[in-house]
């Protein structure tokens, strides 16, 4: 009863949290669509992080780490800097690259818990590097010339 009052959001008249996850015809035909392409879009997020391994491998920061016996996806290409992300990436954005952090703001600060000092060092020092299957080769050459030249 509890899990149809919260699937059933309208037209209530108590005021709790509830989420509309309902799917239309459209969205389910599109995630279909995409499905039949997921093994491309995964192949060339691969093309693209084997080209960031081999043209990043003598910057100045930790790349991710490949297991032999896993096939990696690439969802992100993470790197680890020396030094506060914030500062590389105001000059990415400087350079019209658009960098991010691979997540907002860890779970425990909002829930204001003390500790977790790895992962604020991670929070800290990590940025991701754009990586998608749409990315055309000029904005991957850019994305790399930017890297070189920021580290």
């Amino acid at each position: 009863s509890q899990i149809k009052d919260l699937r059933e959001y309208d037209n209530k008249d108590n005021y709790i949290l509830r989420y509309n996850y309902k799917m239309t015809d459209i969205q389910a035909a599109l995630g279909l669509s995409q499905l039949s392409s997921l093994e491309k879009f995964i192949e060339r997020r691969r093309e693209i992080a084997a080209r960031y391994f081999q043209e990043f491998k003598n910057c100045n920061f930790t790349l991710p780490v490949r297991e032999k016996e896993k096939d990696h996806i690439y969802y992100r290409f993470v790197i680890k800097t020396k030094d506060r992300a914030s500062e590389y990436l105001e000059k990415f954005h400087q350079k019209k690259v658009m960098c991010r952090r691979p997540v907002h703001i860890p779970l425990h600060v909002y829930l204001n818990l003390p500790g977790f000092p790895h992962t604020l060092e991670a929070w800290h020092k990590t940025i991701s590097i754009p990586l998608y299957p749409s990315l055309r080769e000029d904005e991957i050459e850019k994305i790399i010339a930017v890297v070189k030249e920021i580290f």
